[in-house]
């Protein structure tokens, strides 16, 4: 009885998508860059738990690493807990396809920028993309679209 209580809990660790990083990608034109006047904080939001239909999310809070976050045609990561906050290994559920994660992009602030789009990188090393492409300025938001497994 031991040993199946045990392979039980080991196979639901192994189940479980944490998130490890988030990445956005600054869209390569004029004034799509951000200065720290704007915040860019993300939803991210998994398939939950077996019981639960409504899903999990956590909020990672004005996202930023202190090295020139948000400039025009680069890519941010943001890891840990300082820079991801509850997000920081959160239990997304188990992952099954990229219909199973959502994530919303939430912009504060008076300076604006374009982001292409946002990903999450999981303990299980699959990537999941969702498109952006909209200037983002003052209280705004946009919920990510077309959403892929990338690995």
């Amino acid at each position: 009885m031991k040993v199946f209580l045990g392979l039980l809990a080991f196979v639901a660790l192994v189940a479980a998508d944490d998130l490890r990083e988030i990445h956005v990608q600054t869209s390569d034109c004029s004034d799509c860059g951000m200065t720290a006047l704007g915040q860019l904080s993300a939803k991210v939001c998994g398939k939950g738990q077996a019981t639960s239909a409504s899903g999990i999310c956590c909020v990672a809070f004005h996202m930023k690493t202190g090295q020139n976050d948000y400039e025009e045609g680069s890519i941010d990561i943001f890891a840990g807990p300082s820079a991801l906050g509850e997000c920081y290994n959160f239990d997304l559920g188990t992952l099954g396809s990229a219909s199973d994660i959502s994530m919303t992009v939430y912009h504060s602030g008076s300076d604006g920028g374009k982001f292409d789009w946002i990903q999450v990188l999981t303990s299980s090393n699959q990537i999941y993309r969702c498109q952006l492409g909209t200037f983002l300025d003052g209280t705004s938001l946009m919920e990510a679209t077309g959403c892929t497994l990338q690995k």
